[in-house]
């Protein structure tokens, strides 16, 4: 039987929102209630505010469609929110939650969460104004300075943290520097960098040598990056002292191709975009440059010849199927910065032996590392908060599981109980380890 509480309708045991009435404008929904059904709040258009409890762990898709002024939400401090439970919101709409809750930790590091939050979107929008008054005054002082020749262009490719990384072409010469944002400090040093980059005298390696010289003296002021001597529009670009390739791209890397590469170096990118280089099987390393914080879902989905892939301390997030099926990776470390690894990211990385993380991933979703078959130890940073269903299923070796953590930081750690074809399912749902090594003892799982 149902019950009625401030016009929300429950189940019988409060642990299920079913519906509401039409005309509520409150939602206050009761600490102990686990689900939201489907279209419980379907046309409840005078709706809106949303008070979520702690308690909450699930909203089925559609259950605030055609409620058009829902505009304000409210989470309670350990609300393990996912972006999917408010698609159906207004774009407006508002989140609010206590800065020193656990719920706001979470959420600071997701884009979607930040644009909802105010004072994040605040934040995020000056920092953008600021960064783009910092590129005007950059090209107008580079403007200056690059008139002086023929044939030239430059390219800004985007602010991260207080330097501008920019892209500058005289004739065939390229180089790829990072300015402080304060013109101030190397406006007098660029005349001698281009005069050198200019001169027709020098062959390639006395250029670099001069221009590295020049920037080593200019107390960091400038930074050298790379060069290029025979110049192309497409932004892929050969390293000179590995050897390797480069590709260096503004906020976000976007899908292209790049044939043509074999061992890729991500530099001077924020994000790098979903399907970025999907199936491209020709890669066989990877290192991205710290200024990574977002991976997107699928960026490297199948690019099965990788055998090494480097990660930056910068990165935060790492989405759905981002390195799904690169079989060749042998060994893995998760840095430090990362807080989310989202559902199947490292999924049938089927020759992944060696998995460690660094403190500082918090998040673990489902099937992050499905189907990894030689994987034999793993050692879980004490800073787990969340562990989603069926993340190790079919590591057939996965025999020992350590944990950085306490028996009770081990017991503290949300972890998520799934239904799927009739039968329960668990974290460790096909993982053959039984126990897990905590600092202070065993934890049965």
């Amino acid at each position: 039987m149902a019950k009625i509480i401030n016009g929300i309708i429950y189940s019988n045991d409060m642990k299920t929102v079913i519906g509401a009435d039409s005309d509520i404008t409150i939602a206050v929904i009761e600490d102990g209630a686990k689900e939201i059904t489907g279209y419980a709040f379907e046309g409840c258009e005078q709706l809106e505010e949303l008070d979520l409890p702690n308690s909450i762990s699930e909203i089925a898709q559609g259950a605030f469609s055609d409620c058009p002024n829902l505009l304000k939400v409210k989470l309670s401090p350990h609300v393990w929110a996912k972006q999917e439970w408010f698609e159906d919101l207004p774009e407006s709409f508002e989140i609010i939650c206590d800065p020193d809750s656990h719920t706001f930790s979470r959420m600071q590091f997701e884009p979607f969460f930040r644009a909802h939050i105010a004072f994040l979107a605040l934040e995020d929008l000056k920092k953008n104004k600021i960064h783009k008054m910092q590129s005007t005054s950059v090209a107008s002082l580079l403007s200056v300075f690059c008139d002086r020749y023929d044939d030239y262009e430059f390219q800004i490719l985007g602010v991260v943290e207080e330097y501008a990384y920019v892209i500058i072409r005289l004739g065939k010469n390229c180089m790829y520097l990072a300015f402080r944002v304060d013109t101030a400090a190397w406006h007098e040093m660029i005349a001698r960098i281009l005069l050198i980059l200019d001169d027709k005298l020098l062959d390639e390696n006395e250029k670099y040598s001069f221009i590295y010289d020049t920037i080593e003296k200019s107390d960091r002021n400038l930074l050298f990056v790379n060069m290029k001597y025979e110049y192309s529009k497409e932004m892929v670009w050969k390293g000179d002292k590995y050897g390797r390739f480069c590709i260096f791209s503004p906020s976000t890397l976007f899908k292209g191709d790049y044939s043509a590469v074999f061992d890729l170096e991500i530099a001077g990118c924020q994000r790098i975009d979903s399907f970025a280089f999907q199936k491209h099987e020709h890669f066989q390393s990877v290192a991205i440059y710290e200024g990574t914080k977002v991976i997107e879902s699928a960026a490297f989905e199948n690019c099965t010849g990788i055998k090494t892939l480097e990660l930056p301390e910068s990165l935060e997030l790492i989405e759905s199927c981002a390195f799904r099926g690169c079989r060749s990776i042998k060994s893995l470390v998760i840095p430090s910065g990362m807080r989310k690894i989202e559902a199947q990211a490292f999924a049938n990385c089927e020759a992944l032996e060696s998995l460690s993380f660094k403190n500082g991933v918090e998040d673990i979703r489902h099937k992050a590392f499905e189907n990894c078959p030689n994987l034999q130890k793993i050692t879980l940073p004490r800073s787990l908060k969340y562990l989603d269903t069926e993340l190790f299923s079919d590591c057939a070796s996965l025999n020992e599981i350590e944990y950085n953590g306490t028996l009770a930081d081990w017991e503290n750690i949300k972890k998520v109980e799934g239904w799927d074809c009739d039968r329960d399912t668990f974290w460790n749902e096909g993982c053959p380890a039984k126990v897990v090594h905590c600092a202070d003892g065993d934890a049965e799982i």
